[in-house]
């Protein structure tokens, strides 16, 4: 049904003659809970909040004319985050070998899509400053763990020509999946645009 739907608009839409395509860089990171168990006090439950690592790349499309203040932003990339680290050997509240956990020991790939709008708040020249706010899902996941994705930032631009624009964006991110994980994201890519 949703192919259907998405075949249907690509056929009804109306023709675009403004906006770009291009490539993107990311990394950051955000925090997550590990929960592991003491073996020797009847699997008390004690919690260990981590910092995963995340790197990826991917590509964008931009909607609306080169020289609009306000264009609007679409994400397709993959994302690795590192692993988690073992509760039994990076906490000191319970002695290793009474440690019961399941932890992620692998990195894990992760397929994002996300839409948003880019406002510029100062030009000058070449330079712009922008404001930043996307929604979307980590919607591809290898162990059915997908998740909501809200990011709002500030981000830099540069006109390299006409047609090419390189930009950075730095983003707090937040990401919900049986609660909140919070986190920071930052995008550097190259955008061809045209209109």
């Amino acid at each position: 049904m949703r192919l259907a739907m998405s075949i249907l608009g690509l056929f009804l839409s109306t023709q675009a003659f403004a906006g770009g395509v291009g490539i993107v860089a990311t990394g950051g990171m955000y925090s997550e809970t590990v929960y592991f168990y003491d073996s020797s006090k009847e699997f008390q439950q004690y919690q260990q909040p981590q910092t995963i690592g995340t790197y990826g790349t991917g590509v964008e499309v931009a909607l609306g004319d080169r020289d609009d203040r306000i264009m609007g932003i679409a994400r397709w990339y993959w994302l690795q985050e590192t692993p988690q680290q073992d509760p039994s050997t990076s906490t000191g509240l319970v002695e290793a070998d009474n440690v019961v956990a399941n932890w992620r020991e692998d990195a894990r790939n992760v397929g994002i899509f996300t839409v948003g709008l880019q406002g510029s708040f100062w030009r000058k020249n070449k330079i712009s400053l922008n404001a930043n706010a996307m929604f979307g899902s980590g919607f591809l996941t290898t162990d059915n763990s997908e998740f909501f994705l809200a990011e709002a930032g500030v981000g830099f631009s540069y006109r390299v020509t006409r047609a090419v624009d390189a930009h950075v964006d730095v983003q707090y991110a937040v990401r919900n999946r049986k609660g909140l994980l919070h986190g920071v994201n930052t995008y550097a890519g190259i955008r061809y645009l045209f209109d």
